[in-house]
Order: C-alpha cells, then structure tokens, then sequence
C-alpha cells in the first residue's frame, strides 16, 4: 500500500511540475532555426499594447544578454493585430537564447552562430541524391 501511495505522490508532483512549465508565447514571432551574428535580429511582438521592453536570456533564463526597448505598435493593413518590433542587432555573440517580454512570456529558443543554416543546406543538398 505504501508502495502505491508513493507512487500516486509522484505521479502529482510530476503534473504539478509540469502545469507550472511555462509554454512559449505565441505572440513572439521569430527565426526559430536562428540568426548568423552579422546580421539583422528582429523579432515581432503581436497584440502587446502595454509592453515596452524585452530582453535576451540564456535559454536556462538565468543570465540577461540584451535589453532593449520595443518600437511604436504599427497597426497591419490587412488584420486587427498590433505589432510591435525588438530589434536585437546589436547582439553578436554565439549561442542559445530566449527572448524575454514581460506580461508576454518567452518565446522559443533560437541560436545566433555563424554557420546557423550550414545543417538546413546539407540537408537540402542530401535530398538530391538520396
């Protein structure tokens, strides 16, 4: 019987932990495969009238990488939807991150490296001869 109530404890607490888990945003839209370091980083924020700042996190979200200030909301043409865009540019150094506005949430992780789409080529490069 002890054996079975330890085993429904467990089974709880592992729901508990993963009803806390915070799913990414799905008003962050980025490049999700990533970004070379040269190049422009932006991301677009939908529906997120009251945020004003965002920042770049390690993927564990422990260490902030960027800050920086979200552009003026720009309505689209052809949808209700409010945009608003963080430009990240200005990072340059290599490796996995997370994009961080607060009353948003995170968006998914992504990379910034130089050879960032090297994998995507060789795969499409496969699939002609295989």
């Amino acid at each position: 019987m002890l054996n079975l109530r330890s085993f429904f404890v467990m089974v709880l607490a592992g729901i508990a932990m993963q009803l806390n888990a915070q799913a990414p945003s799905t008003q962050i839209a980025l490049n999700q495969v990533g970004f070379y370091g040269a190049a422009i980083k932006k991301a677009i924020i939908i529906n997120a009238p009251a945020a004003s700042k965002f920042y770049i996190l390690s993927i564990n979200k422990k260490d902030t990488f960027y800050r920086g200030d979200l552009d003026n909301s720009i309505k689209s043409r052809f949808s209700s939807a409010l945009t608003k865009t963080a430009d990240f540019t200005r990072l340059k150094k290599a490796g996995s991150y997370v994009l961080y506005v607060p009353a948003i949430g995170y968006s998914y992780p992504f990379n910034i490296n130089k050879n960032i789409y090297y994998p995507v080529a060789t795969a499409a490069v496969k699939a002609f001869y295989y």
